[in-house]
């Protein structure tokens, strides 16, 4: 089970995320890169189980954490971003 779910978040291509609208969060941010396992346990609550990631975001109120495979993913740090301000997937 872990195997696949390390496979899956490695083969994911971070180029076919939905692109949301591109604007900076004004509040607390922190971005953080974890290996695979690590952010499929920190995200599993925002994403559910089974669902492919190479990310995700938590936000409260004033903050926003991201959690990310790669810092260099900036389709997905974009991507994750867009969550911190608000944006639900369509």
């Amino acid at each position: 089970m872990r195997a696949i779910l390390l496979l899956l978040l490695l083969v994911w291509p971070s180029a076919a995320l939905t692109q949301p609208p591109d604007r900076p969060y004004r509040g607390k941010l922190t971005v953080q890169q974890l290996d695979p396992v690590r952010l499929a346990a920190v995200c599993q609550r925002q994403v559910g189980l089974f669902q492919v990631l190479a990310g995700c975001a938590i936000v409260g109120r004033g903050w926003c954490r991201v959690y990310l495979h790669s810092l260099q993913d900036t389709n997905a740090l974009r991507h994750e971003i867009a969550h911190c301000n608000g944006w639900r997937h369509p």
